[in-house]
């Protein structure tokens, strides 16, 4: 952030300053704000189009926005440039490679590799290719197979995956990688039933694979059956007891069955194994929460977000465990607890700019729906309102369904929208007919009906001339009060009378709405989206 101001600055002082340009689209990419630099690239082209970093930098932020024939053009145009520029040959070789043109993906990747036989991502993207493209000359070849399938897993395509998968299982139905990795990939898609028959294919398969235990054990946990995770644990700690990931499962277990004491054993063993887990790292700061030492939480969380740049999650715990801290210790007047609350709407705003132009709508959704609630008790009712709508009209989010078929972060939202809507706005009649947040266009036919009706009867109907056979001027009164009734109904707060009252819209409750305990269980029904990955496919030759 503090960088892209920097480049801005001096762009204001000298607007045909091309590395200026240049700077300030890397920095909106290093933000994920990939339009915006798009647009810095393209300016820095304008001013020169024979600078080559701004035509590599044009493509990469076009391949991200999935505009892969753009793309393809741009880093064609610095290879003309400079072609011996090693990053726009591998980026030209992944624009084809998206684009399904396996044989000159290839051509690329060797390329790049011929000029610096030490690029990784060459090296990792030419054996995508030549996976692809062993398919497309032996589609009976089940290595191919199983390594697309990983490559589409790595992609998050869970569906295509499993295919994968499941045509090398037909092509080799004893291959143990693509049991374990279908059994991931329904793991993944929480078909629990159908992962955890993989996973115990493979173990019959080969009864000293760990990665099938540890899958196994994963899914079993899914299923809550606690007791027999635990032990598909432990058989994959005797395989291989510098493994961190049974550990950590293990440790999860045993925090959610309240076993503190043993479950923070677990996780010293994980970190032991390796100090830089990230899940260890999570699962040890939730148990601190349980302890109430939230500065250590904090430590924890925030030694997670610097082992795995760019996972949410931590940065996520971190802001839940601020909440909790000044929940506990100012009242909702004090001054510090609005700082608090202030603190964490910073850095919620911070996760949407780097999370806005990616493709994780779920994660998305629960950053707009903490911001409404966070902007809501910092009594900024607009941004609540306009920050919850976002969330709402995501729309295709991933979904954890609730009872009522929409997603649970999804629900929440409008139930809060509409209370802020209700009873913080305080819209007048008017303004709930013709801008409500909820069935707009369905209520501002309804309000048109109601008008036009008001005004035939007050204005057009002939009863005010002569009476219409059969109808009293007590009926005729009563309709257009009924009408006047239905059109002023959304101020009405309840009908009271010498007998009864009668409560037409109920108070507004905030905490159910995010109470602590809520949003924890917001956080871990995320946290699930983020799973290890149970192995890694060795090639062969």
């Amino acid at each position: 952030e503090e960088a892209l101001e920097a480049f801005e600055k001096a762009i204001e002082l000298d607007d045909k300053n091309i590395s200026a340009w240049i700077n300030k689209g890397y920095a909106l990419r290093n933000l994920r704000r990939y339009e915006e630099a798009l647009e810095a690239f393209e300016k820095a082209i304008e001013l020169d189009d024979k600078n080559v970093d701004a035509w590599i930098t044009r493509g990469y932020a076009l391949g991200i926005l999935e505009r892969y024939e753009e793309a393809l053009e741009a880093f064609e145009k610095a290879i003309e440039l400079d072609d011996k520029n090693v990053d726009a040959w591998t980026n030209k070789g992944y624009a084809l490679f998206e684009l399904e043109r396996n044989e000159e993906a290839l051509e690329a990747f060797e390329k790049a590799i011929e000029l610096d036989d030490k690029n990784i991502s060459a090296w990792i993207n030419k054996g995508y290719a030549l996976r692809n493209l062993r398919i497309e000359l032996d589609d009976k070849n089940v290595d191919a197979w199983v390594g697309k399938g990983y490559a589409l897993s790595d992609l998050e395509r869970n569906d295509e995956a499993l295919e994968a998968f499941e045509k090398a299982i037909e092509l080799d139905e004893k291959n143990i990688n693509a049991w374990i990795n279908r059994g991931y990939a329904l793991h993944i898609l929480e078909r629990n039933d159908e992962a955890l028959e993989a996973f115990e294919k493979a173990t019959e398969l080969d009864e000293k694979n760990v990665d099938a235990w540890v899958g196994k054990g994963a899914t079993l946990c899914n299923l809550e059956r606690y007791e027999e995770a635990l032990e598909a644990f432990e058989k994959a700690i005797e395989l291989s007891s510098d493994y961190d990931l049974p550990y950590i499962y293990r440790g999860e277990i045993l925090h959610l069955l309240g076993d503190t004491q043993n479950a923070t054993g677990e996780i010293e063993k994980a970190l032991n194994t390796n100090n830089k887990s990230t899940w260890a790292l999570i699962l040890r700061g939730k148990i601190c929460i349980e302890q109430e030492e939230y500065d250590e939480a904090i430590k924890y969380f925030e030694e997670a977000t610097r082992s795995k740049l760019g996972d949410p999650v931590p940065s996520l715990w971190i802001i839940y465990t601020k909440y909790l801290k000044i929940e506990s210790s100012h009242s909702l007047k004090d001054k510090e607890y609005q700082r608090g609350i202030g603190t964490i709407i910073r850095r919620l705003e911070t996760m949407s700019d780097l999370y806005k132009n990616t493709g994780k709508r779920e994660l998305k959704a629960y950053i707009l729906y903490y911001l409404g609630y966070f902007y809501y008790r910092n009594k900024d009712i607009s941004a609540a309102k306009e920050k919850l709508e976002e969330c709402r009209n995501l729309g295709s989010i991933e979904k954890e369904k609730s009872l009522s078929g929409k997603t649970l972060v999804e629900s929440k939202a409008c139930e809060l929208l509409k209370s802020i809507w209700i009873y913080e706005m305080k819209a007048t009649w008017w303004n709930w007919w013709l801008f409500s947040p909820f069935y707009c266009w369905t209520k501002r036919i309804l309000f048109s009906l109601i008008l036009v009706s008001i005004s035939y009867f007050l204005f057009f109907d002939p009863i005010f001339f002569h009476k219409l056979s059969g109808v009293t001027t007590s009926v005729y009164v009563m309709a257009v009060l009924f009408l006047i009734f239905i059109l002023l109904s959304p101020n009405l707060r309840s009908i009271k009378t010498e007998g009864f009252e009668v409560e037409l819209q109920s108070p507004l409750t905030l905490e159910p709405t995010l109470s602590p305990l809520g949003m924890e269980k917001e956080l871990r029904i995320l946290e699930t989206k983020q799973l290890v990955r149970f192995t890694d496919i060795p090639t062969k030759p």
